[in-house]
């Protein structure tokens, strides 16, 4: 509960505060108490607009989450709530399964065209940056040998 920001807090509270009584009576107080606690953190006023429904409300998506929190833990019978778990483990998996496709370490991003594309560019690159430095820089004369070599055998 610590990690709850204090426009959520004032905002479930507001909700709260325009709730009935015996749906509050269902909430442990310690989870008001905290809520409470953030919400007078937050100086600035948050109105809510009566004639429209709770998700109309120009609330944050973390106040959503917490109002659907209190919603499934404390005012749902057992049907609806194994329902409603039913849909977060299924929107869990879909988002584990976006993040695992987009950060996927072994996913080929380019295709072939694109890899020359990029290799070519590496090469102006160097060969832009070789022209810009400072002190020039001559190889030792066993090295640009072996390379000469190693050149050679790659052609064939």
């Amino acid at each position: 509960m610590d990690e709850i920001s204090k426009q959520a807090a004032k905002e479930v509270i507001n909700v709260l505060y325009n709730t009935e009584i015996s749906l509050i009576a269902k909430i442990p107080y310690s989870i008001i108490k905290i809520l409470e606690e953030k919400a007078i953190e937050y100086k600035d006023e948050i109105k809510l607009d009566m004639s429209l429904n709770l998700f109309e409300q120009q609330i944050s998506e973390e106040a959503q989450t917490i109002l659907a929190i209190i919603y499934k833990d404390f005012w749902c019978d057992k049907e609806k709530q194994s329902e409603m778990n039913k849909i977060i483990k299924e929107k869990e998996a879909e988002y584990d399964k976006e993040l695992e496709e987009k950060y996927d370490p072994f996913k080929k991003i380019y295709n072939q065209e694109s890899q020359k594309e990029n290799l070519e560019i590496i090469k102006e690159n160097k060969n832009e940056d070789s022209e810009k430095a400072l002190i020039k820089f001559n190889k030792k004369w066993y090295l640009r040998i072996f390379e000469k070599v190693i050149r050679f055998f790659r052609k064939k």
